[in-house]
């Protein structure tokens, strides 16, 4: 196998490693709106909390669909334009996905545990905090008075839309500071899988990418994503181990 297929397995399957990745675009329907509401007003999610720096890794970059409290389904995207604020674009759609309206706004992270974010029109700017929680198949936004008050799914990982493998390796062969920022992210992702699961690559493997991208700064950044992860007691949602083990192994087996 060639390392531009490499290539291309490495960015399709990068950012998804994080959690099981969702259709492309979720379009939730009437039932579906139903039940999140009905589990929401109950506050029967159950997940575990994680932290900011994960919700960065997690959701930078990146866009989202879900449900509200109140039944709208609402998409959003989380910008890496910024410093220390972020910019934030609301989409209100409806059960077919046409647009509803529309708003902009600024995201953040804030303390150890919380995201938060204010729009223009929703509430005039004023901003609003919450804990971040990972369900198994989504994760869902609880405010500060203990009120869970939206579900979503990551909708496209890379904030953007992946047409084919042709168009994939055409934008990675063009920019390999993303090619070692993903592969960054895929040794990071492998050694929590080596020790909550016991299924990353080898030792040997890693230790030899690491030591061969230890200058190269996009590299450094793709693994920095998961550095917070080793320190934790658990991790739920590895789902993409045997995966991304199996493109290192490959990727590892061509530059040999």
């Amino acid at each position: 196998m060639n390392c531009r297929y490499l290539i291309v397995l490495l960015s399709l399957w990068v950012l998804a490693a994080c959690q099981t990745p969702p259709k492309s675009d979720p379009v939730f329907s009437d039932a579906e709106v139903q039940k999140m509401v009905s589990l929401m007003e109950q506050g029967e999610l159950e997940g575990r909390a994680i932290t900011a720096k994960q919700i960065k890794a997690v959701l930078m970059g990146t866009n989202v669909r879900g449900i509200s409290r109140f039944g709208e389904r609402i998409g959003f995207s989380l910008s890496k334009e910024g410093e220390k604020m972020f910019k934030l674009s609301a989409i209100f759609y409806d059960e077919n996905g046409e647009v509803i309206r529309q708003d902009e706004g600024y995201w953040w992270t804030a303390g150890d545990k919380k995201l938060c974010g204010k729009l223009k029109t929703y509430d005039r700017y004023r901003p609003h905090c919450f804990i971040v929680g990972w369900d198994g198949n989504g994760h869902f936004l609880t405010n500060i008075r203990e009120e869970q008050v939206f579900w979503f799914q990551v909708a496209r990982p890379d904030g953007g839309s992946v047409k084919s493998k042709d168009a994939t390796a055409e934008k990675t062969d063009a920019d390999p500071a993303q090619f070692s920022y993903n592969l960054g992210s895929f040794v990071g992702y492998s050694e929590v899988c080596a020790q909550f699961q016991g299924n990353g690559a080898g030792n040997k493997l890693i230790l030899a990418l690491k030591q061969k991208f230890k200058n190269d700064p996009g590299f450094a950044r793709g693994y920095d994503r998961f550095d917070d992860y080793t320190g934790s007691d658990t991790i739920i949602g590895l789902t993409e181990c045997d995966r991304v083990k199996e493109a290192l192994e490959k990727y590892y087996a061509a530059i040999s």
